[in-house]
């Protein structure tokens, strides 16, 4: 995705941020855009990660925000947003999209799972909105920090160990071959490799983090990464490895950060 591309998603960011008042305060910024924020906004020296036009924003069930707080679908629909519907679930899962300079921005609510019945979505009715549930996402709603974006608009996001921590915990429930699951893997790649001391920073930080959850956590995360290195067809790693468009990702590399990671 050209960088271009990438300027527009960080100033759309910005635009919207700008209209959140309350909500920014329980809003925390994940998924894909984080790896441009992380590069543009957060690290030393930007290395140009392939983009997203997606903007993904992890949101509490029980968001703590005062009676009179505009919903969040209201604010996006005065911001030209239109909701599209992205499941056949019971409530289906919503998202929020519109064009900005020939680019679709579409914005999405994730929130997690911790329910006895099991549900692909999640009514917020403070927010207006239905999020994606996932699993293990309460770990990144808390584990948030801050990056000021280029105008100076300030935005909570995911540590980028717990945005490690997540991916390598769930890229395996994605569809078998996805292009999904290579580019959360590519991710993880990008964000522990490519970003200098910031790099350095997240591999202390995951080790951290690991700590603080239940051990089982941490062997899921790493079988799921050793398991996709020993089975990944050829197939699987021209995929993977087409994701870095500059080819500075290798198979080799990779398989030696899985192994760090193992230790």
């Amino acid at each position: 995705m050209p960088q271009a591309t990438n300027e527009i998603i960080i100033a759309e960011l910005e635009n919207l941020i700008a209209h959140l008042e309350e909500w920014s305060q329980c809003l925390v910024l994940g998924g894909g855009v984080a790896l441009i924020v992380y590069d543009q906004c957060m690290a030393g020296d930007s290395a140009r990660p392939v983009g997203t036009t997606d903007l993904d924003f992890l949101i509490p069930r029980s968001p703590d925000v005062t009676v009179n707080t505009q919903p969040l679908s209201r604010i996006l629909e005065s911001l030209g947003f239109s909701t599209r519907l992205k499941s056949l679930g019971n409530p289906p899962i919503e998202s929020y999209v519109k064009e900005v300079e020939e680019t679709e921005i579409e914005v999405e609510f994730l929130t997690d799972d911790r329910t006895r019945k099991k549900k692909d979505s999640t009514q917020i009715p403070k927010a207006g909105v239905v999020a994606q549930s996932l699993s293990y996402l309460e770990m990144s709603l808390n584990s948030a920090t801050t990056a000021k974006l280029p105008r100076g608009t300030t935005v909570r996001i995911v540590r980028p160990e717990a945005w490690v921590f997540h991916k390598g915990l769930t890229f395996t429930r994605r569809k078998p071959g996805s292009l999904k699951s290579t580019k959360d893997l590519y991710g993880i790649w990008f964000v522990l490799t490519m970003l200098g001391e910031f790099s350095e920073r997240t591999w202390a930080g995951l080790k951290n983090i690991q700590s603080q959850q239940p051990s089982s956590w941490e062997k899921t995360f790493k079988s799921n990464l050793k398991g996709w290195v020993y089975e990944a067809t050829p197939r699987d790693w021209a995929q993977l490895l087409s994701q870095d468009p500059e080819q500075r990702l290798k198979k080799e590399a990779f398989v030696g950060m899985v192994e760090k990671l193992s230790e």
